[in-house]
């Protein structure tokens, strides 16, 4: 946890630029770092890792998409060797992207008997590639300034477990019970899992329909909405999908439809 104190605009590129300026109206943000283990073993599981950890804060409120920023900083190794950390991505699918490239660019260095070095690399969007930015320092030679002020904050097991068991189901857990429990195919369950405003129409129908086909493998009203989604682009903000989902659920024989 920490405040941001400003930002470094490189004009023309992170990897091109010659002088760096320094923004201060984003001074005094909060800031909270979340730093993963080395459990991600290829550039997908990072860019679904990303799409999961989006849809859990947006789903607790404490993230709003469009108001709020996540930046992201990918720390990548071959089995060995030295870790590299790549900057200067925008987006999910440029993470995935870029950690690709650098896995590639690595491979080939090792099969040409160089050494990798700790390195911190600039993705490129144009050219979907990695620059080298700077030879990374010591962690002494980063400057870190404590704040004596600020004593350490220790959270117990009981207060995880507290929290843990306050929280609502999450996105990922909802998407598995929609497969299990409507037959819903892995993508769209995901999709709407994803939004609020999709979940409660869902399970309302979804309560409603379980007597109508029970025995079913699927009922036929998301058996229909599979098929629909999938000819439209679904809306970032879940309101086409609330659309696709009051639109088959008309089609269905009439019951109560407040």
């Amino acid at each position: 946890i920490e405040e941001d104190p400003a930002s470094l605009v490189h004009e023309g590129g992170m990897a091109e630029a010659k002088t760096c300026l320094i923004d201060y109206s984003r001074s005094g943000c909060p800031l909270v770092e979340i730093v993963t283990e080395t459990d991600l073993k290829t550039p997908e599981e990072a860019r679904q890792f990303l799409d999961q950890l989006l849809a859990v804060l947006n789903y607790l409120d404490v993230f709003v998409i469009g108001k709020d920023i996540i930046k992201v900083d990918s720390n990548i190794s071959i089995e060995g060797h030295e870790r590299v950390e790549v900057k200067n991505i925008t987006g999910f699918k440029a993470v995935e992207k870029a950690l690709a490239f650098e896995i590639v660019r690595q491979q080939a260095a090792i099969a040409k008997g160089q050494k990798i070095v700790r390195v911190t690399m600039a993705f490129d969007q144009e050219s979907q590639t990695t620059k080298l930015l700077r030879v990374k320092e010591s962690e002494e030679d980063y400057g870190y300034i404590f704040e004596p002020d600020l004593t350490m904050v220790a959270i117990g097991n009981k207060e995880i477990e507290k929290t843990k068991n306050s929280l609502p189901e999450l996105p990922h857990s909802r998407s598995a019970r929609f497969v299990k429990q409507y037959g819903l195919a892995d993508d769209l369950a995901d999709e709407v899992a994803g939004h609020e405003e999709s979940l409660a129409l869902l399970d309302w129908w979804g309560g409603q329909l379980d007597a109508m086909y029970a025995g079913q493998a699927r009922h036929p009203v998301f058996v229909a909405l599979d098929e629909t989604v999938r000819a439209f682009e679904v809306a970032p903000d879940g309101q086409r999908l609330l659309l696709l989902v009051s639109t088959e659920a008309d089609r269905a024989p009439p019951i109560n439809k407040r």
